[in-house]
């Protein structure tokens, strides 16, 4: 009875013990996920402008502006979808990023605000 007991008591502690490594396993799989999404979106939008810009699509202020505004707004996103600790197998950020986390923060926001600082004004100038 008391081996039963003991088993029992066992198994529930390795469960408990599982729970919190599974929820920061998720974590970290929803921080990549959304890390992977946003390069997606900032992609596709820069494409849109390289596309106008290099003459392989019409060039329509428009959907250029559009184009800027939301890649300038992905841009302010991407240095924080970098927390510490979030990689996993399906990451293809290396984890030596968090070595030093706050020089890389500012690299990424200081080169981001750079490269689509006036954008629009430029191509259509």
């Amino acid at each position: 009875m008391m081996n039963r007991f003991l088993c029992g008591a066992l198994a529930l502690a390795l469960v408990g013990l599982s729970l919190p490594v599974s929820a920061q396993d998720a974590r970290v799989a929803g921080q990549v996920k959304l890390r992977q999404s946003a390069y997606t979106v900032l992609g596709a939008q820069m494409g849109i402008m390289a596309g106008m810009v290099q003459g392989r699509t019409p060039f329509d202020a428009k959907a250029f502006q559009l184009a800027a505004d939301r890649a300038a707004f992905m841009a302010t996103v991407v240095p924080d979808v970098f927390p510490a600790g979030s990689v996993n197998a399906s990451s293809k950020a290396k984890a030596e990023l968090w070595d030093n986390a706050a020089e890389f923060q500012k690299l990424m926001k200081d080169s981001h605000g750079r490269q689509l600082q006036g954008l629009p004004r430029q191509v259509q100038g």
